[in-house]
């Protein structure tokens, strides 16, 4: 989930607010949304929440090390397991989030990932100050393409988002639906929305949405 959501987060820093991973918790679910302006990726997993929603802004660097580090324990988990191999070696991990301070307008709150090691001591935990901004509505977006025409012509995507957006996927049977939109400009392609089911079938768990190039001619 967080190395399919990161992979669209912007590297530009001269808009930070972009440069992050937005965390939205609901009752019943996690969502992360991450875009760089031509590209937008989601993903949502059912969890046992029941408490007002929350949502915060984890910094892309933060969101790599935790990509990096949650396989740290790999070797670890699979010798413990009842099984071999083990059906998931990725380590459990524990996310914190301190709400910002009432008395402070500058402070956005803190975040904190510990991933878990099954050895005691043997944790990995980082954290940091949640990143202030508001980041732009981008799942509207997202609401839009799915209700939009499709646009019946020839259009071309780069390459490096096709391969990013592969990584959404939850296992190699996990193929995306394809969705072509025409923009508000009908001679012209608009957006391509790509969803993930499990196996094909039932609810989508993540999608992204993809700005095409245009064939200029």
């Amino acid at each position: 989930m967080v190395a399919g959501v990161v992979a669209a987060a912007s590297s530009d820093d001269i808009t930070p607010v972009i440069c992050t991973v937005q965390w939205m918790l609901e009752p019943g679910e996690l969502r992360l949304v991450a875009t760089d302006r031509y590209r937008v990726h989601t993903a949502v997993v059912p969890v046992d929440y029941v408490g007002e929603p929350v949502s915060f802004l984890a910094s892309r660097e933060l969101m790599i090390w935790l990509q990096k580090n949650a396989t740290t324990f790999e070797r670890l988990y699979r010798n413990r397991a009842p099984v071999s191999p083990a059906p998931s070696a990725t380590a459990p991990v524990v996310v914190s989030f301190t709400s910002p301070s009432p008395d402070s307008p500058t402070d956005a709150g803190t975040i904190g990932f510990t991933v878990m090691s099954p050895e005691p001591g043997g944790s990995l935990s980082r954290s940091e100050a949640a990143v202030r901004g508001n980041f732009p509505p981008v799942l509207r977006l997202i609401e839009d393409a799915r209700k939009a025409e499709f646009y019946p012509s020839e259009f071309v995507l780069k390459t490096k988002f096709m391969t990013d957006v592969g990584k959404l996927a939850q296992s190699p049977t996990d193929e995306p639906r394809l969705r072509s939109t025409k923009s508000e400009a009908t001679s012209k392609p608009g957006v391509v929305l790509l969803s993930f089911r499990s196996n094909g079938v039932g609810d989508v768990y993540a999608e992204a949405l993809l700005q095409p190039n245009l064939l200029l001619r």
